[in-house]
């Protein structure tokens, strides 16, 4: 089944756009999709999210997608300098 979902799930991904193809990474645990890896957009971050909203089998996506610019611009919060 977890082979399945994630066959599913990066068939998905890939038809939509090669950047998810290329940045996002899917894994599947106990009902959870958990995407990670890297976006430009958070549009994208989104979009990808929605996209695997729908497989038989996943019950909850975990987005840990990070938005990063082509200038790398991250949304991740900077760490405090120690």
């Amino acid at each position: 089944m977890r082979q399945l979902i994630l066959h599913q799930a990066e068939s998905k991904l890939s038809k939509r756009s090669r950047l998810f193809a290329r940045s996002v990474s899917c894994d599947f645990e106990d009902g959870v999709l958990k995407l990670s890896g890297k976006v430009p957009t958070f549009y994208l971050k989104q979009t990808a999210q929605a996209l695997l909203q729908g497989i038989d089998g996943v019950s909850r996506v975990e987005n840990s997608l990070l938005v990063v610019s082509p200038y790398g611009v991250s949304s991740e919060p900077m760490a405090a300098a120690g």
